[in-house]
């Protein structure tokens, strides 16, 4: 039995209030109807595409990190390790702001 989390989840934060209204998409072959408010189920096509971002939006209240309402801090790509079996791991750094080394 699947227990569902994130639909009754509730803080003081509103994380889970975010989360609970952004939209979300799912790719299955199977799925039909999700469950979880917001969500789309797409059928599997021959390719998947995924994108990264990489911003790291920081302050201290892990609300800031989710609403975008804190200062923003860009990355650059400094390695990529590629496996056989599909995984990817990729590695950023920091870039210099401008002003600052």
């Amino acid at each position: 039995m699947r227990r569902k989390v994130w639909p009754n989840l509730t803080d003081e934060t509103g994380m889970a209030d975010r989360m609970n209204t952004l939209p979300k998409f799912v790719a299955s072959d199977s799925l039909s109807g999700p469950a979880w408010n917001n969500t789309t189920a797409t059928r599997v096509e021959d390719e998947l595409q995924i994108w990264v971002h990489p911003l790291f939006v920081g302050a201290t209240e892990l609300a800031d990190l989710i609403s975008r309402h804190a200062p923003q801090m860009p990355f650059q790509l400094a390695d990529v390790r590629r496996y056989d079996s599909g995984v990817v791991i990729l590695h950023y750094q920091p870039t210099s702001r401008k002003g600052t080394p």
